[in-house]
């Protein structure tokens, strides 16, 4: 099967305490990992947010405006997928399949 490219967006600020949780929940999914790019758009964390992120191998980009509706539109532009999901710094997928099957 020919999976297209799913792009997952995700606003982050100060996001160390949950950020972990959202992106173990997008690595655990069954849909194929080469086809997802996961895009952090972080509007100037102070924490260990961006450590996190590198570390899941996300591509972040600089939300110099902070606000979460101007970052979602920041990872829009900036995305590559066929599909973008946008996500909340603190959202899990519920199932290992939320991506394959929505």
């Amino acid at each position: 099967m020919d999976y297209p490219l799913i792009s997952i967006v995700i606003a982050t600020l100060n996001s160390q305490n949950t950020l972990s949780g959202v992106l173990k929940s997008i690595r655990k999914q069954t849909y194929p990992q080469n086809k997802m790019e996961i895009l952090i758009i972080d509007g100037g964390s102070k924490d260990e947010t961006l450590d996190i992120a590198k570390k899941f191998e996300c591509l972040v980009i600089k939300n110099l405006k902070t606000d979460q509706v101007y970052a979602k539109h920041l990872g829009w532009l900036n995305s590559r997928g066929k599909y973008i999901v946008f996500l909340d710094s603190d959202e899990k997928l519920a199932d290992k399949n939320s991506i394959r099957e929505k």
